[in-house]
């Protein structure tokens, strides 16, 4: 019986070892995905690069006003970091989230201005996907003359 009990010891290590190289072989290969992948890592909300800690603290916090829904503060945030600092590295993601901002305040003119800024500026920006798909999501007005052109600018607003 003992010998039974040492065999079934080793089989249920070799079970145990097995499990874990196949988790770790897992998660190596997500990392691995993840690395070569063309999509911004889950930290690209947070600003990069930037050794001027005034142009950080204020990106962060419009970040942080984007996160607490508070649109009006965090437009105006992120106007005061493409104004204030011009050449930090990412006035686009500033653009990008000045214009959710926007769109979710329903200025839409204003959002589809911006992001139009985004795109022409900064062609090769990482955030050219969301932007062209906020885009895609403002609503468009439909232009015609008579009574229901003014409903339409009513409805817009």
């Amino acid at each position: 019986m003992k010998l039974n009990v040492t065999k079934l010891n080793r089989i249920l290590a070799l079970a145990i070892a097995t499990a874990f190289t196949i988790i770790a072989g897992g998660l190596s290969q997500t990392a691995a995905a993840q690395k070569y992948s063309h999509r911004p890592r889950p930290n690209r909300f947070a600003q990069q690069g930037s050794t001027n800690a005034a142009a950080t603290t204020v990106f962060n916090g419009g970040r942080d006003l984007i996160d607490d829904a508070q649109w009006t503060k965090a437009e105006e945030a992120f106007a005061q970091y493409i104004s204030k600092y011009p050449q930090e590295k990412n006035i686009d993601a500033a653009l990008y989230w000045m214009a959710y901002a926007q769109a979710k305040l329903r200025k839409f003119n204003q959002s589809k201005d911006t992001i139009q800024k985004l795109l022409k500026t900064y062609e090769k920006t990482i955030w050219k996907e969301d932007a062209e798909l906020l885009l895609a999501q403002l609503p468009t007005p439909v232009a015609r003359k008579g009574p229901l052109r003014s409903a339409l600018v009513i409805l817009s607003r």
